[in-house]
C-alpha cells in the first residue's frame, strides 16, 4: 500500500509496472490551480513489503531542475519504527526525459526490515508538525534567565499559525508591551514586552520544499539557547524576532517552492497582500515597525536551501561607497565559523539584485533580502543558502581561541534535540551556528573567537582582504579570491594587494547517465497491492 495522507506528504497515483517495479505519479504546487511548473517534492510511504525484497521505484512526471542531473543527488529514505533516521539511497539514479516537458527518476531499493513502514523523500522532510514540535522543545529549554516567548503573528490562507518567536535575556525587555499593529497578532493573548537591545530578525521556509532551511534555523536556536558563553553573549546583546515558517500552507501540502495559489511569496514584498499573501504581508509590517522603534533592527537573515550549487553561501545587496565593506563582512566572518560555508560562492552583485526567475519571470526585486532593504535602508540584509548535501568540507576552520586568556578553547557542548535525526545534521549544525556566533565576531563582542587564530589575526585585517576583493571585481568580474590564491599573495604581505590568477570558469553538471532500472509493464495476472496516493486536502482546522 502506497499512502501520503500526512504533512508534507506528495503522491498523486502509483501503479504496479512489473515485479516489485512501480510507478509514481507526484502532484505539482498548486494544481487544482492549473499550475505545473513545479512537479519537484515528494514524499510517500510503503506499507506491506516482505523483507529481503528488492523494490524499484520510478516518479514519472518530475520538472527537470538541475540537482536531478547532479551525480550527487539522491533521494533520502527511511524506516519505521527500525530505522528513524533520513539516510541516502546507497545505488544509483536515473533520470531521463520521459514525455514532452518531463522527466523519470527511478531507483532500486533493498528493503531489510520486517513489519515496518519505508518512506522516500525528495530530501530530508522537515514538516509542519516537526517545526511546531521543535518549538514546543526550545520553549521549555530555554535558559531560566531568558526569555522565549511565542505568538500567532498571523494566520494563513489554511488557517494554520505563522508563529513569531521572541529570544533575549530577560533583563533585555521593558516593562509595557509591543503595540499591535492593524490586522497582525488575532486573538486576546498579551503582546510580547517592548525590546530595549538592537533586533536580529530571522525567517524560513518561505519555499516549502527547502527543508536544509529548517535545519540549519534549528542549529541557530540552539546556539541562542545553549549554555555556551557565546549564547550567553548573543541573548545579552540582541533581541532575536525569528518567524520559523513562512508558507505553512504550501509546507503542509507537500509543495516544492509556491503556496496553495501558485504564488511565489518570496517576490511579494514589495507590495504584499493581507489577503493573498498574509504571512509575508505580516512580516514586512513588523519589520517597518521594528525598524523605527529606538532599538531597531540591525540585521536580517532569510533562510533558503539551494540545488544548483556545490556549498552553502549567502545573497546579499550591492550597496554604493564603503558600506558594501561591511556588508560583505558578515559573510567572510560566516565562511570562517564554517568549513561548509564558502564566502568565494556569495553574491553581492547589482545583477543579483534584480534577476528574473527562468519559470515565474518574477524578480528578485520582490523578494524579502531587496525589498526589505530598499524599504529601511538596512545595510545587513541576507539570504543565507543552505546546500541539501555537501559530501565533503571545503576548507579547515581554525581553532576557538578565548579572548580574554589567549588560549585556545575547545567547541562547548551545546543543546541537543533528539527528534532531529537525519545523515548530515553536522553539515546544518555547522551552518546553523556560525551564522549565529558570527554575529557576534561582527560585532566585535565575542569573547570565543576564531579570528585571532586565523591568517588575519584581527577583524580590521579582514575588512583589508574585503577591500581587494571589491576593487579586483571592479576591474574584473571575477569570483572572490580562492584560499590557495590568498596563501600565494595576501598572506604573504597583507600591506600588498596580490596579483590573483584568473579563476577558471565552473564546469556544468552532466546528466546522470545510469542505465533505467524499470522493467516492462506486465499485463499478465496475478495479486496487484492496494494503491491509495492522493493529493493532500486543504485542512479545515489548525493544527
Amino acid at each position: 500500500t502506497f499512502f501520503s495522507n500526512f504533512d508534507s506528504g506528495n503522491l498523486a497515483r502509483a501503479i504496479r509496472s512489473g515485479q516489485n517495479s512501480y510507478e509514481i505519479w507526484v502532484g505539482a504546487d498548486a494544481s487544482s490551480k492549473g499550475f505545473n511548473n513545479y512537479r519537484a517534492w515528494f514524499y510517500f510511504g510503503i506499507k506491506g513489503l516482505r523483507k529481503a525484497t528488492q523494490v524499484r521505484i520510478t516518479l514519472m512526471n518530475m520538472t527537470n531542475l538541475r540537482i536531478f542531473n547532479s551525480p550527487n543527488y539522491k533521494p533520502v529514505w527511511r524506516a519505521l519504527p527500525a530505522q528513524p533516521e533520513w539516510q541516502r539511497i546507497s545505488a544509483d539514479i536515473a533520470f531521463e526525459c520521459n514525455f514532452a516537458s518531463l522527466y523519470k527518476l527511478s531507483w532500486v531499493f533493498d528493503y531489510e526490515y520486517s513489519d515496518n513502514d519505508l518512506f522516500f523523500a525528495f530530501a530530508p522532510p522537515y514538516s509542519y508538525g516537526d517545526i511546531m514540535q521543535s518549538l514546543s522543545f526550545f520553549e521549555t529549554n530555554c535558559p531560566k534567565d531568558s526569555y522565549f516567548f511565542r505568538e500567532t503573528i498571523v494566520r494563513s490562507l489554511d488557517n494554520l499559525s505563522v508563529e513569531l518567536v521572541t529570544i533575549s535575556k530577560k533583563e533585555n525587555f521593558y516593562e509595557d508591551q509591543e503595540k499591535r499593529q492593524p490586522m497582525l497578532f488575532p486573538g486576546s493573548k498579551p503582546r510580547c514586552p517592548r525590546g530595549k537591545k538592537p533586533v536580529v530578525f530571522v525567517s524560513a521556509r518561505v519555499h516549502p520544499g527547502e527543508t536544509p532551511a529548517s535545519y540549519a534555523l534549528e542549529a541557530f536556536l540552539r546556539s541562542l539557547l545553549s549554555t555556551d558563553k557565546r549564547s550567553s553573549f548573543l541573548r545579552k546583546n540582541f533581541v532575536f524576532k525569528i518567524v520559523p515558517v513562512l508558507n505553512p500552507d504550501g509546507v503542509f501540502r507537500g509543495h516544492y517552492r509556491v503556496d496553495q495559489n501558485g504564488i511565489n511569496l518570496n517576490r511579494c514584498y514589495t507590495n504584499p497582500s493581507s489577503v493573498d499573501h498574509p504571512s509575508v504581508f505580516a512580516v514586512k509590517s513588523y519589520f517597518e515597525y521594528l525598524y523605527n522603534l529606538p532599538e531597531s533592527i540591525c540585521m536580517y537573515m532569510d533562510f533558503h536551501a539551494h540545488a544548483s550549487r556545490r556549498t552553502s553561501f549567502i545573497f546579499g545587496n550591492h550597496i554604493q561607497g564603503e558600506a558594501q565593506i561591511n556588508n560583505e563582512l558578515f559573510a567572510k566572518l560566516v565562511d570562517m565559523n564554517s568549513p561548509f560555508f564558502e564566502y568565494g560562492e556569495c553574491d553581492f552583485s547589482e545583477r543579483g539584485m534584480y534577476a528574473k526567475d527562468p519559470k515565474d519571470h518574477a524578480s528578485k526585486e520582490g523578494s524579502g533580502r531587496v525589498a526589505l532593504y530598499r524599504s529601511t535602508g538596512i545595510p545587513c540584509s541576507y539570504t543565507v543558502e543552505c546546500s541539501y548535501y555537501i559530501p565533503k568540507v571545503f576548507h579547515s576552520v581554525t581553532p576557538l581561541v578565548n579572548l580574554k586568556s589567549g588560549r585556545k578553547q575547545t567547541e562547548a557542548s551545546m543543546l541537543t534535540y533528539p527528534k532531529s535525526r537525519v545523515y548530515n545534521k553536522e553539515m546544518f549544525d555547522s551552518i546553523g551556528e556560525s551564522l549565529a556566533y558570527s554575529i557576534l565576531d561582527y560585532y566585535r563582542i565575542n569573547p570565543i573567537s576564531r579570528v585571532p587564530s586565523s591568517e588575519f589575526k584581527t577583524l580590521d585585517k579582514v575588512k583589508e582582504y574585503i577591500v581587494l576583493c571589491l576593487e579586483k571585481r571592479k576591474t574584473k568580474p571575477i569570483k572572490n579570491p580562492s584560499r590557495r590564491e590568498l596563501s600565494r599573495g595576501y598572506k604573504r604581505n597583507l600591506e600588498r594587494p596580490p596579483m590573483f590568477p584568473k579563476v577558471p570558469n565552473r564546469v556544468p553538471q552532466k546528466v546522470n547517465k545510469v542505465t533505467p532500472v524499470l522493467s516492462e509493464r506486465t499485463t499478465g495476472s496475478g495479486s496487484k497491492p492496494k494503491v491509495s496516493g492522493t493529493l493532500l486536502k486543504r485542512p479545515k482546522t489548525m493544527l
